[in-house]
């Protein structure tokens, strides 16, 4: 009986943190269409100076925030998925920076924005358990 209660013990904070990862993964992507949306007002206000701060922070949110937090040993063809769209976000907020192309930033914004709701479902859902 004490190896069952310890067993529910041990699952129970195991979905508490994965609940938890889950809302700090949620607020990275909030914080990456904070900054998209900021690079869309430089865009349309045609401030470059503005717009390369704003998608320095974006590529550092990437940078840190999604692709520092993928375990690609672990975490397999879905780590490895999203390491691939992370990358081309990065390119494409260069490109984007390069040619002040609205059109780049929309698709990126697009891409986060589904991503960041199937997190958001995946926590709503109780993580992976």
């Amino acid at each position: 009986m004490r190896g069952i209660k310890a067993y529910r013990n041990v699952d129970s904070h195991t979905s508490v943190l994965a609940a938890k990862q889950l809302d700090l993964v949620v607020l990275v992507y909030d914080a990456l269409i904070s900054r998209l949306v900021e690079i869309e007002q430089a865009l349309r206000s045609d401030d470059v100076a503005l717009r390369g701060e704003k998608i320095s922070r974006a590529l550092e949110i990437i940078e840190r925030g999604l692709v520092g937090s993928l375990d690609l040993t672990q975490g397999g063809q879905i780590a490895r998925s999203l390491n691939a769209h992370y990358e081309r976000w990065g390119v494409s907020l260069v490109r984007c920076n390069l040619t002040a192309d609205e059109t780049i930033l929309q698709s990126v914004l697009e891409d986060v924005r589904t991503l960041r709701s199937a997190w958001h479902e995946l926590r709503l859902r109780g993580g992976a358990s």
